[in-house]
């Protein structure tokens, strides 16, 4: 059961408010998916019991006048078209059930259990990504915007809301390595968190930021007539400016909500075009999701032997003792970052290079030991004085022994 938004835009009650106005002193998000789920609930009393609001059932609830259970279990049971999965039930089945305990309506969690039976939730596999898919994908984002926040969460690892977050003075691009400072209020574990950034990513930022405050010509209707007119513009950059907010003529956009919406419409075309949008058994959601590139540096960190490292680098909860200072994490970071970068061929050949050089060194080092260890073993199998001499002669002039006189 799915209500319309001009049904939602219903009154809910004083104790709904109340209620809501709490959880968004905590975490404002979260205000607006329960607000949603108990616009839903709401619906459904009126629609099924004729209560005005939901403060006249939670009345009834508490004087026993109304079942709970029996109520919660409809409200369960209206959902069953099929067209919502079995976990969206669930969540929207809890919130109204926390929502009546907060106004203490007795509720046993025992008999809930035996009488609100909630389906549990299958967990499909989730598809792997590589460097070829990321590379793939961010080939075909024609949109500097699209392919700054791919690249960007490829690379670090942020939840898709983590990075709609960060403002322009969140940055810091010329430190080394860059910076992004996530905001407590911002991330799921409410911790600061700074995150550092690949050369390939800020550089890409750079490019976004100038395409963004560009000089450009606009279509705008006149204030007196309304006639189209064409006016030059070019956008202010501001400290407090989110990174992915477009800048716009008279009023810039700042509502995370819409930014994701779009971005996430544009990420799913980009995918049908490179042939890699598919949906999951349950055909509600694509295999492949911003939070898949997530998953990707995860496992970027773990393959490389950093995996506590990583936990901490995303923002998991993980050890409350893992804890490294800036140097050493700086230094663990720049030896992930070649994992990490997508599209700088520049930087990965030099990498290969470097890494040919160290494996040439360790390669001579051997070569050299082998070397020493043959001439050592015919110095000692040589029959007399003067054939020992002259064998240790030889490891002299490579510097293994100093010259010695021998008797």
């Amino acid at each position: 059961m799915e209500i319309s938004t001009k049904q939602q835009s219903s009154k809910l009650g004083l104790k709904a408010e109340r209620y809501l106005s709490e959880v968004s002193s905590e975490e404002a998000s979260t205000a607006i998916g329960y607000r949603t789920h108990l616009n839903n609930f709401s619906y459904f009393v009126r629609k099924n019991y004729h209560y005005a609001d939901l403060d006249e059932i939670i009345d009834d609830f508490k004087v026993g006048k109304k079942d709970v259970y029996f109520t919660l279990a409809d409200f369960k049971n209206s959902f069953g078209d099929g067209r919502l999965s079995s976990s969206t039930i669930r969540n929207r089945v809890t919130v109204v059930k926390n929502f009546l305990e907060y106004w203490d309506v007795d509720i046993s969690n025992r008999k809930f259990k035996l009488k609100v039976r909630l389906k549990k939730s299958g967990k499909p596999i989730k598809q792997a990504l590589d460097k070829r898919d990321i590379r793939e994908i961010l080939l075909a984002c024609e949109e500097p915007r699209l392919k700054t926040y791919v690249m960007l969460l490829a690379s670090t690892g942020m939840r898709a809301k983590e990075a709609l977050s960060l403002r322009r003075k969140d940055l810091d691009l010329k430190s080394r390595p860059a910076t992004a400072h996530l905001r407590s209020e911002n991330t799921k574990t409410n911790q600061d968190r700074i995150v550092y950034l690949t050369s390939e990513v800020v550089k890409q930022i750079e490019l976004w930021e100038e395409y963004k405050y560009r000089g450009r010509n606009v279509v705008y209707p006149h204030a007196d007539n309304g006639k189209a007119r064409v006016i030059k513009f070019k956008p202010t950059s501001n400290p407090d400016d989110m990174i992915f907010a477009v800048a716009q003529y008279k009023h810039k956009s700042t509502n995370k909500e819409q930014i994701y919406t779009y971005l996430n419409r544009s990420f799913r075309q980009i995918l049908k075009r490179v042939g890699k949008y598919d949906l999951e058994v349950n055909k509600r959601r694509a295999t492949l999701t911003f939070h898949s590139f997530r998953r990707f540096a995860k496992t970027a960190f773990s393959n490389a032997g950093y995996e506590a490292f990583g936990e901490e680098f995303i923002g998991h909860a993980g050890s409350t003792y893992y804890r490294n200072k800036t140097k050493e994490a700086v230094e663990i970071f720049g030896k992930i970052e070649p994992y990490l970068t997508f599209l700088d061929v520049t930087q990965l050949e030099a990498r290969g290079a470097d890494m040919q050089t160290l494996l040439e060194q360790e390669r001579d080092k051997s070569t050299s030991l082998q070397e020493q260890i043959l001439i050592m073993a015919r110095a000692i199998a040589a029959p007399d004085e003067e054939g020992k001499r002259k064998e240790l002669e030889k490891l002299a002039r490579i510097g293994f022994l100093k010259t010695q006189k021998v008797d």
